[in-house]
């Protein structure tokens, strides 16, 4: 799956609202391992998203035995990332001291577990209060009148350069997203040129930039758009997928002005209008 939205991006919308005592420990955790409970230890190595209660696991224990390769989720006290927020921004500067050590680990997992959460259902998820895990998902969220789908026989490169007319109008278009068959497919509508990378003394085959009718777009790969793409911005994709979370956590808080901003500022830019979906409906007939 993609890395739509990366840790980093996590970490700049969620710790303005964790108390800001724990900052230097998440960013510890988050770059360099897993934090040992009752210690400032460090542990080096990859804490898994959805990995197993015990903050010493190592990879091999994280991964089901039944080849399902499933995961336990380390979150046993909370049900999703705004109530871990909410534990920390209710706690006094005393509380988070005492509580930081039990607590560190906690988060760290939501947060990174939010990253997941984001690149998951960013595609096919839906968002809603009652269950704020799920986020908006672009495709549903796209109007109509900018999804198209066609025949191969039928898809010409007017259609996709039109496409891209369209989307650009509402924002900055910067990225195309799609699985290698089907960005492969309109790279070759379009006879747009593919890049080639040196890697290890042999040459590979990569895309990684397209043209079209003269913008010029990012490619991220997206397995999970199987016959399609989506043209957009990587940016405000970001900016739609965690900004409800984050309206959540504040929201609870009882820092209003922080809210509105963050709600006026969704209004202005949370729109759907910015994406384009394309559908070859017979790419893999």
């Amino acid at each position: 799956m993609a890395d739509i939205i990366t840790q980093e991006t996590v970490l700049q919308e969620f710790l303005p609202v964790i108390n800001s005592n724990l900052t230097n420990t998440l960013d510890l955790v988050l770059q360099n391992g897993i934090y040992a409970a009752k210690s400032t230890i460090v542990t080096k190595g990859t804490r898994e998203l959805n990995a197993p209660s015990s903050a010493t696991a190592i990879e091999k224990d994280r991964i089901a035995t039944d080849g399902s390769n499933t995961r336990k989720s380390a979150r046993a006290t909370v049900s999703n990332v705004c109530e871990v927020v909410d534990k920390f921004v209710s706690l006094s500067d005393t509380e988070t001291v005492i509580e930081g050590n039990r607590l560190a680990t906690e988060v760290s997992d939501a947060i990174l577990e939010a990253k997941q959460d984001i690149n998951l259902h960013i595609w096919g998820g839906s968002y809603s209060i009652a269950d704020p895990r799920k986020m908006g998902n672009i495709l549903k969220d796209t109007p109509s009148g900018q999804k198209i789908s066609h025949l191969k026989a039928e898809m010409t490169k007017n259609i996709i350069v039109n496409a891209v007319n369209t989307a650009k109008k509402y924002a900055a278009l910067n990225t195309i997203f799609g699985s290698y068959d089907a960005i492969q497919y309109i790279a070759g509508l379009l006879k747009a040129s593919e890049t080639r990378i040196q890697n290890d003394g042999s040459v590979s085959l990569d895309i990684n930039k397209l043209t079209i009718g003269g913008q010029v777009l990012n490619v991220v790969l997206e397995e999970n758009l199987t016959d399609s793409v989506v043209l957009g911005n990587k940016g405000l994709l970001e900016f739609y997928a965690l900004n409800p979370l984050k309206q959540t956590a504040l929201s609870k808080t009882g820092r209003t002005t922080d809210y509105m901003i963050g709600l006026e500022y969704t209004v202005l830019n949370r729109n759907p209008k910015a994406f384009y979906e394309i559908t070859v409906t017979d790419l893999h007939a």
